[in-house]
């Protein structure tokens, strides 16, 4: 079917057609619809629409008869390229066409997936290898070149069960213990399922983290310097040993990290993509564009890193990761305590070294203030967690035991 570029392009015939083979909606005619573009400060590369849906039964409009659907489509910003490059837009149509429904835990339903064909997704891994074989420096000019090159358009579009039913997250106020646990709770559930399995093998569009590796360097030792001059009156002495340590160790670190047991990744686990449904306790998950194979540790500290504000303090992370790491028992993975710390810890740093380019960088368009205010508040709140974190051992991981 026709896919559309933006809003302009949906009508009720489209949406008929769309959602003729749903179930879930009443066999009647969609009369018209009414649309709000939501999270316009924090979705850097899509747009996030609610339609509100009118049905026609025979001659009558049943303005109360309504349903309400998700629309995602890519970015109308400058920010579209850069997506697509990425294949973030491609990678979230494949988990929910295939990825998905095989999923254990909580996600929208899904009932358009469509896209326009583009290179196959075991092209696009080589490609990637290929790159990796290059120094960051070389990395980095690749990197500008291909911003430059003009992209091909293609179209993307979702049509997603609309969630607005249930509570939403706000990473900026942070949430209390027991939502994190509810979090965390269906993190593992996630994580289990995929545990030490071979995804990749059978979806190589998830890409691994250690292949990001060289070109994040590349982007966070471009940015460093705009960072550190544009908070030198803040940084204490402690941060910029902790933002020099990565300059340096940054790719010797990934490579340990990514030599541990990897599973799936949401890869962007935080407050802003999750629902909150309180009558089951459970949480929903959105926002599928970035998620990757890897070591659990990474989505652990991400969300702790995000979520929990200046208030809390090492023994709130110290309960989570262990509520984190009984829930994953549950599940039937038993991991060793030490290395899961360990895990979490060196996760914490390569989250600095990701977030701080998405700032500090000169690519990417930050729409609106809230949109900047959550790069710079969850920087903060990284920089405190690390606080005593002993960068001397942190790259000897515990040899006593291994994660499963």
């Amino acid at each position: 079917m026709r896919i559309p570029r933006s809003i302009a392009d949906i009508d009720p015939l489209w949406i008929n057609t769309a959602l003729r083979d749903q179930p879930t909606f009443p066999d009647k005619k969609i009369s018209n619809f009414s649309y709000r573009v939501v999270g316009r400060d924090t979705g850097f590369m899509g747009e996030v629409i609610i339609l509100t849906l009118t049905y026609q039964s025979g001659s009558t409009q049943h303005a109360a008869d309504r349903h309400s659907v998700v629309l995602k489509l890519p970015t109308q910003t400058g920010n579209r390229g850069i997506g697509e490059t990425l294949g973030v837009y491609e990678r979230e149509i494949r988990f929910y066409s295939e990825l998905q429904p095989e999923l254990i835990a909580r996600t929208p339903k899904p009932y358009l997936t469509e896209m326009d064909l583009g290179d196959d997704p075991d092209k696009t891994l080589g490609l990637l290898n290929f790159i990796n074989r290059f120094p960051v420096s070389v990395i980095w000019w690749l990197v500008r070149l291909a911003q430059k090159i003009p992209v091909k358009k293609r179209n993307y579009a979702l049509l997603l069960e609309d969630l607005s039913k249930f509570r939403l997250g706000n990473q900026l106020e942070g949430c209390n213990l027991q939502d994190a646990k509810t979090a965390l709770a269906g993190m593992a559930q996630l994580h289990a399922q995929y545990w030490n399995q071979p995804i990749t093998e059978k979806f190589s569009w998830v890409i691994p983290l250690k292949l990001g590796a060289k070109a994040g360097q590349a982007v966070f030792l471009d940015c460093l310097p705009r960072y550190i001059k544009s908070n030198q009156d803040t940084l204490t002495p402690r941060h910029l040993k902790l933002l020099y340590w990565l300059k340096e160790h940054a790719l010797a670190l990934f490579d340990i990290y990514t030599s541990l047991p990897s599973t799936l990744l949401h890869g962007d686990f935080r407050l802003d993509n999750l629902f909150f449904d309180d009558a089951r306790h459970e949480i929903v998950i959105c926002d599928w564009q970035t998620l990757m194979y890897g070591p659990a540790g990474l989505d652990l500290a991400y969300f702790l890193s995000a979520s929990l504000g200046k208030d809390s303090d090492e023994n709130d992370a110290a309960e989570l990761i262990q509520f984190y790491k009984a829930t994953l028992a549950t599940h039937g993975i038993e991991v060793d305590q030490e290395t899961l710390e360990w895990s979490y810890h060196a996760g914490m740093l390569i989250i600095l070294h990701k977030v701080i380019p998405a700032e500090y960088q000169n690519m990417l368009e930050l729409t609106g203030e809230r949109g900047h205010q959550l790069a710079i508040t969850w920087i903060e709140r990284i920089l405190q967690k690390l606080e005593t974190v002993d960068l001397e051992q942190i790259l000897h991981p515990p040899g006593k035991a291994k994660l499963p």
